[in-house]
């Protein structure tokens, strides 16, 4: 096997799978990748922790066609090291791989892709294809409520709901639920599949531009991501997802309408002063403005007022400051609404002007 490529695309690549390979395992070929030299021109590259696929294919020229595994780690570091330029890979044997550049060469002990764990198919008549720079959308605007180490795999992953013409995604850790829609009309049959937030995230790292087409598939066991060079393929979660609806408050007795800039800002404020006490920003209304104030025992104080649209009586709440600005920040319009019932119930942020997205929030204890 001989490989001569660019060091920056084959930087990329190495970067990109190896995303997927564990760093809590001895198992040496999850924490290898797997150097694929075809005779087509393409020098496809994948990495696996056995739940979790990353592949990506590049432009080289290739004599001798072969496979080879080697550690990943470094693989990343050397290759990252080196000039821009021509990169030459070679297999030296079956258990070494030599890797040159100018005067600069290395030899890297390695072994045999013959038992590695090759990037399965995912089959469907459900494909959902959308840009890069819509499907990060959706994906942030719900990531956030995830909890990756959650002992509940339920809480570590969004649920992706399909019913043939709404797509759903959902979230929640417990203390938040997020939920974004967006419409898919025609794609094919319903889906019910919940996917990590670790393969949602590598994802998002996929080489395709914003405009570029991202292709998801959810099939019985797996789901995948794939453009025209790369393919994420992940496990499914199998924890049964909460039955978010009725975490959803049916009806609410007051809102406020407010500016979303105005709004993030002052809750950043607030968020300086909540660090190192229990997260707790509290808001209350008088009329057309709401104070928002936090404290932390020994350093101090924050006050700001935002002014508001009030609808129903006036209300002290209490939130965890981070959870409400996940919950504002992921608000795709310019003005957000809150809803609420009761300081001890759950209220629920929504865009001003839409029915596209929501996050349910418990509130904390008022002081």
């Amino acid at each position: 096997m001989i490989i001569d490529c660019s060091q920056s695309s084959l930087r990329d690549a190495i970067g990109l799978v190896s995303t997927a390979v564990s760093t809590r395992t001895t198992v040496s070929l999850f924490q290898s990748l797997m150097i694929d030299a075809n005779q087509d021109g393409k020098l496809r590259l994948v990495g696996t922790d056995g739940d979790l696929w990353v592949e990506s294919t590049m432009p080289a020229t290739i004599r001798q066609p072969s496979s080879f595994a080697a550690p990943a780690s470094l693989l990343r570091d050397m290759v990252t090291s080196l000039a821009p330029g021509e990169v030459r890979l070679e297999l030296a044997s079956d258990t070494s791989i030599h890797v040159s550049q100018g005067h600069s060469q290395y030899r890297v002990v390695g072994q045999r892709a013959d038992d590695f764990a090759d990037v399965p198919m995912v089959s469907t008549d459900t494909p959902i294809s959308l840009p890069k720079a819509d499907l990060e959308k959706l994906l942030d605007s719900v990531l956030f409520a995830t909890s990756p180490d959650s002992p509940r795999g339920a809480f570590t992953g969004v649920l992706f709901d399909y019913d043939g013409t709404t797509l759903r995604l959902v979230a929640t850790d417990s203390h938040r639920l997020a939920l974004r829609t967006s419409e898919f009309p025609g794609a094919g049959s319903s889906v019910n599949s919940l996917v990590s937030a670790r393969a949602l995230a590598i994802i998002k790292k996929l080489p395709v531009g914003d405009d570029g087409l991202i292709t998801l598939m959810f099939g019985e066991d797996r789901s995948s991501a794939a453009t025209d060079d790369a393919r994420v393929v992940s496990a499914l979660i199998k924890d049964a997802f909460p039955p978010y609806s009725r975490v959803i408050p049916s009806e609410t007795t007051r809102s406020w309408m407010m500016d979303k800039a105005s709004l993030i800002e002052a809750l950043k404020r607030c968020a300086i002063m909540a660090k190192g006490g229990s997260q707790r920003v509290t808001l209350a209304s008088d009329g057309d403005v709401a104070t928002l104030t936090s404290k932390s025992e020994g350093v101090g104080e924050a006050k700001e007022e935002v002014s508001i649209v009030k609808d129903g009586a006036d209300l002290t709440i209490s939130f965890n400051v981070d959870y409400l600005l996940d919950a504002v920040q992921a608000v795709a319009s310019e003005g957000v609404k809150l809803e609420m019932t009761e300081e001890n119930r759950a209220a629920v942020v929504r865009p001003s002007d839409g029915n596209d997205y929501l996050c349910v929030i418990m509130p904390m204890s008022n002081l």
